[in-house]
């Protein structure tokens, strides 16, 4: 197999991908890394494909100033400690950094820069045809592994507001802002469940 591992979240689009894989994971955040460790952990044949860089939903997809939720002994891979005082709550740059060592540590078989484009079950074998930016692979199994917890709602608009709300009140949906820059003037809160903003 041709040598397909990234340092440092670099792009590679010189390297020739298999065409036939056990297995193909879509995505090189979190679950595609993790997804990784224990497929090399079972012997199984894989490769990890990304369209942009490892862990991109935390470098473009989240708030500046996003922490994670827990502190940093909490959160983590098996093996790999955050290298700084484990009760600190890592920064979205400090989680970018962490996943680019593990997959690193881990040899994962990560290409960037390679975009699914879609993914067909075959009808006279088994496995799936796999339509991606550099070309066509054969899998027997398929694992996505992209997004964060939720899919993505729309485009910011602080001009969608309701006739109850004050003139201070600007409502952002889940993706879309990565700034305190869009909300007008003083502080701001972010209301929900999942730290995508």
């Amino acid at each position: 197999m041709a040598e397909l591992n990234q340092g440092a979240g670099q792009e590679r689009t010189d390297v020739e991908i298999e065409k036939t894989i056990d297995t193909l994971v879509v995505g090189a955040g979190q679950a595609g890394v993790a997804m990784s460790e224990h497929l090399s952990k079972h012997g199984v044949p894989h490769l990890v494909l990304e369209r942009k860089r490892i862990a991109e939903a935390w470098r473009t997809g989240r708030w500046d100033s996003l922490v994670a939720n827990g502190p940093a002994w909490h959160d983590r891979f098996p093996g790999l400690e955050f290298d700084l005082d484990p009760e600190v709550f890592v920064t979205k740059e400090q989680v970018v950094a962490y996943f680019e060592a593990y997959a690193g540590k881990i040899n994962a078989p990560i290409r960037t820069g390679v975009e699914v484009k879609k993914v067909v079950r075959n009808t006279d074998t088994s496995g799936f045809t796999v339509e991606t930016s550099a070309g066509v692979i054969q899998a027997e199994r398929v694992v996505v592994a992209t997004g964060p917890f939720s899919a993505a709602c729309g485009s910011i608009d602080c001009s969608s507001r309701r006739e109850t709300d004050s003139d201070s009140l600007c409502r952002l949906p889940q993706s879309g802002a990565t700034a305190r820059r869009y909300c007008p003037g003083g502080g701001s809160w972010v209301v929900g469940s999942t730290n995508r903003r």
